[in-house]
């Protein structure tokens, strides 16, 4: 069965302005720092100020993998910006909300929000925006299956984050690529750009960026046989995920160390990890890919059947119950031991 991958890797593209970037550090910690000023931004009844505020608490929300709270904080952003007449950081807002909805699922509004925000960012010239908004839309092909429009909108997003020198951007659009490229069947190539994306991810010292390459690798390694590279890789995301306090992508990796244990005839362990992956899905709104539920669904049968309705249905019905503080010291129990 084919193991997980990031699904989408929204959550490090984000398009803040550049002078309202939230602080540098644990996520947790830029969170208590932007309420605190969203709700001092409130009591001031500037429009545009309060839409600055709700937008960072989305893009947070979105490096935390939490859609639900990410479409939320973008919904109420956007028409602040309208009032305002701020159209360049409706753009940003727009492109942010497809970006949420896309993680949760929803691709008809995800569709709808990119057409929009990149309607007003191609109107005003605004270079990142636009570069977002062609993830966006390569994401929303890869969904569809159409993979040679994927390819095309991640290149020339590629292409225009190397004009711009966002280097960030730049190692995100290499990892995509490198999925791309593994779904074709070319793992070597992918393998290469996945090589790249990490080095580049390394040096500049994005843990988001490299929770999201590790998973990729995950994916290529189990494609070529290497269950114990697989397993690493998956294990390696998850550090890094927890190091900032993140739970974007945990899901997807923890499915790809299911399937993993699964094939090594640990159906018992390969329950916790999909148990657990599920509470995540169910706690932040965050959707599985319509291409990962293709081996999903079946690797989740196969495990049923083998530890037993009443064993699958009470080991869910466990983790349900946990808050998000409890998920990420389950996450840290299970799979980082």
């Amino acid at each position: 069965m084919r193991p997980a991958r990031l699904t989408p890797a929204v959550h490090r593209l984000v398009a803040l302005d550049q002078h309202h970037r939230p602080p540098i550090g644990r996520l947790s910690e830029a969170q208590v720092v932007w309420e605190e000023s969203l709700n001092y931004r409130r009591q001031t009844g500037d429009p545009r100020s309060v839409a600055l505020g709700l937008m960072n608490l989305g893009v947070l929300a979105l490096n935390r993998g939490e859609a639900r709270a990410a479409i939320a904080y973008s919904e109420e952003s956007v028409p602040l910006f309208q009032t305002a007449g701020d159209e360049a950081m409706l753009a940003t807002a727009l492109i942010n909300l497809a970006m949420a909805s896309l993680l949760a699922g929803e691709l008809q509004a995800a569709e709808r929000h990119v057409t929009a925000g990149l309607a007003l960012a191609r109107a005003r010239e605004q270079r990142r925006q636009i570069g977002h908004g062609l993830i966006v839309q390569s994401e929303l092909a890869h969904m569809r299956a159409d993979l040679e429009a994927a390819e095309t909108l991640a290149r020339e997003a590629l292409d225009l984050w190397r004009e711009i020198g966002a280097q960030t951007d730049i190692a995100a659009m290499l990892a995509l690529l490198g999925t791309l490229q593994c779904e074709r069947g070319e793992l070597e190539t992918a393998e290469r750009l996945l090589q790249q994306s990490l080095e580049l991810s390394e040096q500049l010292g994005d843990e988001l960026g490299l929770a999201d390459v590790w998973i990729r690798r995950g994916q290529v390694a189990w494609l070529e046989g290497n269950w114990a590279q697989s397993v690493f890789s998956y294990q390696r995301s998850l550090e890094q995920s927890m190091r900032m306090e993140s739970l974007a992508g945990a899901p997807d990796a923890l499915e790809g160390l299911a399937a993993a244990w699964q094939g090594q005839g640990e159906a018992e362990r390969a329950l916790q990890f999909c148990a657990l992956a599920q509470a995540i899905r169910s706690c932040t709104g965050s959707a599985r890919a319509p291409y990962s539920e293709v081996w999903v669904a079946p690797l989740q049968s196969e495990i049923q059947t083998q530890v037993g309705a009443l064993r699958w249905e009470t080991r869910h019905a466990a983790f349900t119950l946990l808050t998000i503080p409890q998920l990420y010291a389950s996450v840290a129990e299970l799979a980082l031991r």
